[in-house]
C-alpha cells in the first residue's frame, strides 16, 4: 500500500484487497477535490517547469546565436582589417615601387644628359679644333700661292715689259679716259641725288608749315566758353601781367595779350 493524495491508501497496481475479487475495494476511488486541485497544481507546476525549460532552451540558443553573431562579426571584422592591410601594405609596396622607378628613370635621365652634353662639348672641341686647323692650313695654302701667283706674275711682268711698254701707253691712255667717264658719271650721280634730296626736304619743309598752320589751340574759359586759335598765330602773341585794384581794396591781375610787332 502506498499514501496518495489526502492521505488515502492507494494499493500497488497488480494487488486487491483483502476482500477478493468483487469486492468494494477493486472499484476505482473518486477523486477528492483536495486531490483534483493537487493534480491540477501538479499539471501546472508540470507546465510551468515545461515552460521554463522551453523559455531556457531558448535562451541558450538566443545566447548561442548572439555568441555565433559576435564570433562571426569579429572574424568579418579581423578580415576586413586584414585586407585594409593588404592594401596598405600593397599600396605602400606600389609607392615604393613608383618612386624607385621615378628615382631611377631621373637617374638615367641625369646620367643621359650629362653624357649627351660631354659628348656635346667633346664633338665641339673637335670641331673646334678641326676648323681652326683647317683655318691655319687653309691660310698656309693662301700663303703659298699668293706668294707663287706674286712670283708668277712678277715673271711674267718682267718677261712682257719690253713688248708691253708701247700698250701701256696706249691703255694709259684709255684707262684715264675711262676714268674721267667714270668721275663724270658720278659727279652726275651726285648732283642728281643732290637734287632728290633737296626736292624731298622742300616736300617735307612745306609739308611741316602746312601741318603748322593747320593746327588749332582750343580751350574753354571759367564760364564754359569755348575758343579756337590757329597755333601759328597764337606764336606771335605776347602776354603781360597788369595790376588791377577792385573797391574792396584787395590786389587783382590778369593777362593781355598783346601782338608781337
Amino acid at each position: 500500500m502506498i499514501m496518495g493524495p489526502g492521505g488515502h491508501a492507494v494499493p500497488f497496481p497488480g494487488t486487491s484487497s483483502a476482500g477478493g475479487p468483487g469486492s468494494d475495494t477493486d472499484k476505482p476511488l473518486e477523486k477528492t477535490a483536495a486531490e483534483l486541485q493537487a493534480q491540477e497544481r501538479l499539471e501546472m507546476l508540470q507546465a510551468e517547469k515545461k515552460l521554463r525549460q522551453e523559455m531556457l532552451e531558448e535562451e541558450r540558443k538566443w545566447h548561442l546565436e548572439k555568441i555565433e553573431r559576435q564570433r562571426r562579426a569579429e572574424e568579418e571584422a579581423r578580415q576586413r582589417e586584414e585586407e585594409a592591410r593588404q592594401k596598405k601594405e600593397e599600396a605602400r609596396l606600389k609607392a615604393e615601387e613608383e618612386a624607385k622607378a621615378k628615382a631611377e628613370a631621373e637617374a638615367a635621365t641625369a646620367k643621359a644628359k650629362g653624357e649627351a652634353d660631354a659628348a656635346a662639348a667633346k664633338a665641339k672641341k673637335e670641331a673646334d679644333a678641326a676648323a681652326a686647323k683647317a683655318k691655319q692650313e687653309a691660310e698656309v695654302l693662301a700663303a703659298q700661292a699668293f706668294a707663287e701667283v706674286q712670283a708668277k706674275a712678277k715673271a711674267e711682268a718682267e718677261s712682257a715689259a719690253a713688248a708691253a711698254e708701247a700698250a701701256a701707253a696706249a691703255e694709259a691712255a684709255r684707262q684715264a679716259e675711262l676714268d674721267l667717264a667714270r668721275a663724270e658719271a658720278a659727279e652726275e650721280a651726285t648732283l642728281v641725288a643732290m637734287a632728290a634730296a633737296q626736292e624731298k626736304a622742300a616736300r617735307e619743309a612745306a609739308a611741316a608749315a602746312k601741318a603748322k598752320q593747320k593746327a588749332v589751340v582750343k580751350f574753354r574759359d571759367a564760364v564754359g566758353r569755348k575758343f579756337s586759335f590757329p597755333f601759328d598765330l597764337c606764336r606771335t602773341w605776347s602776354v603781360s601781367i597788369s595790376p588791377m585794384t577792385p573797391s574792396d581794396g584787395s590786389e587783382l591781375t590778369f593777362a593781355n595779350r598783346a601782338w608781337k610787332s
